[in-house]
């Protein structure tokens, strides 16, 4: 899915993701299954770690969030919607979204 996305090269967190592992410009958990001490080694000099999970959470800045909207208006961004609960259902999205089995956004009609 993420190679569809534009990614140049995946390594998959279930597998041995370190043994093909170096020079990587950026690690992003999107489970929460990996500590930044365990992608020091392989991480270039300017690389960053970001993951769901831990003190190193992902975070938005305004100027990135409007960036994304000009992206996907220009349809230059894809978006991956998994799966779409109606806003009573809030409590089932929250519990599918914490199982760790999404791929993709989980989106809440209101």
């Amino acid at each position: 899915m993420t190679k569809n996305l534009g990614v140049d090269n995946v390594l998959d967190y279930t597998q041995n993701w370190q043994a093909g592992a170096k020079n990587i410009d950026v690690v992003l958990d999107c489970v929460g299954q990996i500590k930044k001490k365990d992608c020091l080694d392989f991480l270039n000099k300017n690389g960053k770690f970001l993951t769901v999970g831990g003190m190193d959470v992902a975070k938005e800045t305004v100027g990135q969030l409007q960036l994304l909207a000009q992206l996907f208006d220009a349809e230059k961004l894809n978006s991956t919607i998994d799966k779409t609960f109606e806003f009573d259902e809030m409590q089932a999205a929250h519990t599918y979204v914490d199982s760790g089995r999404k791929k993709g956004n989980v989106v809440v009609r209101i």
